[in-house]
């Protein structure tokens, strides 16, 4: 039986994700198949999206925050390799690269150095990937959710034609806008946000709302239906998660609702500093904890309406639909 690995990559705008499959080789149909699971499953933090928001104008990556991504991504490969021979090493880089003007040579060196093939994306392609990822996921979810450090996607068929639905919005830049929109100060990467008022976070919904596209009709058609989040330890929805279990909320499901998250975030979150969310379990990224349930509640009230059924399922970014299209290219 034939087989081969493949290590795929996904550089998103707050962290750096990294996974081994194992394809087989399925003679029947000629194709190669990706396993189910990975052999690996690797991920880092590195706030790109912060990093570029707090240089003024918000135009380059850092050098800092260049040799961070740099290294990261080379551990990650040598941890990859370890596996066995990797036949390829292939990744995708998302929204922060897209504003960037120096993301070209950002990402060069760091495919020099790690020898991993980089290539930036645009938002309707890391759609389709968060569809097919969330699909091994959700196989009844009819839309797929995403959503990372400097945009989100929400992504479904319609007719036999897979559409997206592009946010401008993510966890980084809705904190940026926290600080710069609602409370009128410079945002600075060091220092945290909290606590902040449940006005606050009113006041940043309503922000994020104003500024989020309406919903097309294809999506409004596929509602009420199951809708299919993703996403690792850091991301939004998993804070949602946890922000909904330490409110006493029975979720076995893991499903996430705009009026139990709301009374959530008042009683866990509003008005809480640093080491009280902590205290709550929230320790992960905690300065963005706030806005990145918020973000959840501006786009379940915004562009899924109270009529969706919103479960979230953990992984490991969009490293599982990368893999996918590798197999569907070799």
């Amino acid at each position: 039986m034939r087989r081969r690995l493949v290590a795929s990559f996904d550089v998103g705008s707050g962290s750096t994700k990294a996974e081994v499959y194992q394809l087989t080789y399925d003679t029947s149909t000629q194709r190669w198949l990706v396993d189910a699971e990975p052999l690996l499953s690797l991920v880092e933090d590195v706030l790109l999206a912060h990093d570029l928001e707090t240089q003024s104008p918000a135009e380059c990556l850092s050098e800092s925050i260049t040799n961070a991504l740099t290294q990261a991504i080379c551990r990650l490969a040598d941890k990859a390799r370890a596996t066995g021979p990797i036949d390829v090493l292939d990744g995708v880089a998302t929204a922060v690269f897209r504003r960037a003007k120096n993301a070209n040579e950002v990402l060069e060196r760091a495919s020099r150095e790690s020898g991993v093939s980089l290539r930036v994306i645009d938002q309707q392609a890391e759609g389709r990937l968060g569809w097919a990822t969330c699909r091994a996921l959700h196989p009844d979810a009819v839309l797929a959710w995403d959503s990372g450090g400097a945009s989100f996607q929400i992504s479904g068929e319609c007719q036999g034609q897979l559409s997206v639905f592009e946010g401008p919005w993510g966890a980084s830049t809705a904190t940026a806008a926290l600080i710069r929109e609602v409370r009128g100060s410079e945002f600075a990467r060091d220092s945290s946000v909290n606590p902040v008022s449940m006005e606050e976070c009113m006041k940043l919904k309503r922000l994020l709302v104003e500024r989020m596209p309406d919903p097309p009709a294809w999506l409004a058609g596929a509602l009420p239906g199951r809708v299919g989040c993703f996403g690792g330890d850091t991301s939004a929805f998993n804070v949602a998660r946890l922000v909904l279990a330490a409110d006493g909320v029975d979720n076995a499901d893991v499903r996430i609702s705009r009026e139990t998250l709301t009374l959530a975030l008042e009683r866990q979150c509003a008005g809480k500093s640093d080491d009280e969310l902590i205290a709550r379990g929230f320790e992960l990224q905690v300065d963005m904890t706030v806005p990145k349930v918020v973000l959840v509640l501006a786009v379940l009230e915004h562009v899924l309406g109270d009529g969706a059924d919103v479960k979230y399922r953990p992984a490991n970014g969009s490293c599982a639909g990368v893999a996918m299209q590798l197999a569907f290219s070799l």
